[in-house]
């Protein structure tokens, strides 16, 4: 096939531009973590570095140990103040500490600045495998509306996992879309790193009779699990859910003013942690809907992926991240151009940022919704344009 020379230009020019914008983009958010780190801030990488120092130095089975993170925190991560817990505890499986190790043999900043670049990388790589799936022919703004993406910047800067688990998900979406469920489902099941952004997801696919993709679910889970169980032994791994539970309220662990699900939500209406059993109710009903509303891959995975969201127990604003895949699922028949594009893009951020200055990040789950309702309405479309087509078929 003969190459078009003015397509291989452009693909050059857009390559050189990325070239130079992503490690522009890196350096800004390297400058704001450290100008906004003090005392009374501190971003979550720091508990992600110190799981790393401690299965490094061979403490794998102190992960869970409040008073030996808090150790770990005065001897490499800040000399200067003692502190009898750590300010970031870690809560993660200890699988998760693996993906640190490497990085903790570097000084704490500049090991923040690589996991930065490689989360860029990340998301750079989720965007374009999406481009390519749903076919969006839009250049590179989908990459620019995901920098500006609120959640986005604030997994950037706190250095969390939620890019990664976007990658997970972007890529069982593809898998699942060419039929290949039991890959789809191993991928989705790795998200057990963050597992309670996978529960809901779980969920839909039982009811739904699922079960090559539960298998796979199943599979990645007893990886996640498996090498949980390798790093800090079987017995810490035993004692995960209890550690978990008892956590849940920790000061420096339970912020639900600052939740963007349905538990954050209606903490900001009543201005008190929400009864549980009324959380678990409406997080029922919601993954109902999503159940009764899946007529097509495309949108019915769209749809659980906000289900998942909201009815998270923790879900806070880096987590909305897994929201560019529906978006982009509802996007992709609407290619903008550049001027309307950007309007759109700006006024969005605006809001969001908005609502994080106003401390209002309940009001996220409303947002959610609106998405969710969104991609349920294009799903009974898909539907009734399919059903005009076979009658028609039919009538033929």
């Amino acid at each position: 096939m003969s190459r078009i020379p003015e397509l291989d230009g452009l693909r050059r020019t857009e390559s050189a531009q990325l070239f130079w914008f992503l490690p522009a983009v890196a350096l800004v958010f390297i400058c704001l973590h450290l100008a906004y780190e003090s005392p009374t801030n501190r971003w979550d990488f720091r508990a992600f570095y110190i799981s790393g120092k401690m299965v490094a130095n061979g403490d794998a089975a102190k992960l869970y140990d409040l008073s030996s993170e808090a150790a770990y925190q005065n001897r490499y991560v800040e000399a200067s103040r003692i502190v009898a817990e750590p300010e970031s505890p870690f809560l993660y499986p200890s699988a998760v500490s693996l993906i640190f190790v490497p990085l903790s043999f570097l000084p704490l900043n500049f090991a923040y600045s690589v996991w930065t670049a490689i989360n860029l990388l990340l998301l750079l790589a989720t965007i374009r495998a999406l481009k390519r799936e749903l076919q969006i022919e839009a250049g590179d703004w989908p990459l620019f509306a995901a920098l500006l993406f609120p959640p986005t910047a604030a997994c950037l800067l706190h250095g969390q996992l939620s890019l990664l688990l976007l990658f997970l998900y972007a890529h069982a979406f593809i898998q699942m879309r060419r039929g290949n469920m039991l890959i789809a489902g191993i991928l989705i099941g790795l998200v057990a790193l963050k597992f309670q952004l996978m529960l809901a997801f779980a969920a839909i696919l039982i009811v739904r009779r699922a079960w090559a993709a539960i298998a796979g679910i199943a599979c990645g889970a007893l990886i996640v699990a498996a090498l949980s169980a390798a790093v800090s032994g079987f017995h810490q791994l035993l004692s995960y859910p209890g550690y978990i539970r008892s956590m849940a309220y920790h000061p420096h662990v339970a912020f639900t003013s600052s939740m963007v699900n349905i538990r954050g939500f209606i903490e900001l209406c009543i201005h008190r942690e929400p009864f549980i059993p009324l959380v678990v109710a409406i997080s029922l009903l919601v993954i109902g809907f999503s159940v009764a509303f899946w007529r097509d891959t495309t949108t019915g995975f769209s749809l659980a992926i906000i289900a998942t969201v909201l009815t998270a127990y923790h879900a806070y604003l880096q987590d909305l991240v897994l929201l560019l895949l529906p978006i982009a699922v509802l996007l992709r028949h609407w290619q903008p151009r550049k001027s309307a594009g950007l309007v759109v893009l700006l006024a969005v951020s605006t809001v969001s940022f908005a609502l994080v200055a106003l401390h209002l990040n309940g009001l996220f789950a409303i947002i959610s919704s609106i998405l969710f309702v969104a991609i349920s309405r294009e799903s009974r479309f898909i539907t009734n344009v399919n059903d005009r087509l076979l009658r028609t078929a039919y009538k033929a």
